[in-house]
């Protein structure tokens, strides 16, 4: 009885009693080694999640405008025009189109360019085309909604802006221009992370997309 009373209290003082060569916690050379290996981890982890959202929103934008090409070739084969049409009744009146909910204000873009100026001189909401029937936000003077062809729409539900938070644009203009080597695409176009226009709004055919503007063409003469 007294051997087994014994053995019980052992096993009890054996639990209570600091194991040689046990510690708790960290010393400071480990503490120092897991924040290096740690800054290390995010000195690659950084760059490459960097890299991966920079794809993510070129492949976004290179969505978007291959979509907008095809609404914009849609609304040609519907209304046997394209959207043009100025708030004063003039057919060709329009340069310039861009997406979002207002037209863009001076400095949108990284710099000044012949796209910005075209805007600013003669330029419109493309939801006021595609979205609805109200070129340059009036009721008066519409696409035709009567007869064959006519306006059928709207051809897009919404009018977004590109990754970058800027207006996708569209020279319009250049599909009514009477240019014989200059405005020969029609291009729906980003500017990219940098906001630089680097392609030329007045493209001969033979002319490609440059820097990291994001682009498709919608029509080519």
């Amino acid at each position: 009885m007294d051997d087994l009373e014994g053995s019980s209290n052992l096993a009890n003082v054996s639990r209570d009693v600091p194991v040689p060569g046990a510690r708790g916690g960290f010393s400071l050379l480990e503490l120092v080694t897991v924040i290096a290996v740690l800054g290390l981890m995010s000195g690659v982890i950084a760059p490459l999640a960097s890299a991966t959202i920079s794809t993510a929103r070129f492949e976004r934008a290179q969505r978007d405008v291959e979509t907008l090409t095809k609404v914009l070739r849609s609304f040609r084969s519907v209304t046997g025009t394209w959207p043009t049409l100025s708030a004063s009744g003039n057919p060709v009146g329009i340069r310039m189109l861009v997406t979002g909910t207002a037209l863009p204000p001076a400095g949108t873009w990284s710099a000044s360019s012949t796209w910005e100026a075209n805007i600013a001189a003669a330029g419109d909401l493309l939801s006021n085309h595609l979205v609805v029937n109200r070129p340059g936000g009036q009721v008066v003077n519409r696409y035709p909604t009567t007869g064959d062809p006519s306006w059928l729409g709207p051809f897009l539900d919404e009018s977004p802006l590109d990754p970058w938070g800027r207006p996708y644009v569209l020279n319009v203009g250049s599909a009514t221009s009477a240019s014989g080597t200059a405005d020969q695409k029609l291009w729906v176009i980003s500017a990219g992370a940098d906001g630089i226009f680097q392609t030329s709004v007045q493209a001969a055919r033979s002319d490609a997309a440059q820097g990291d503007d994001v682009a498709a063409v919608a029509w080519m003469r």
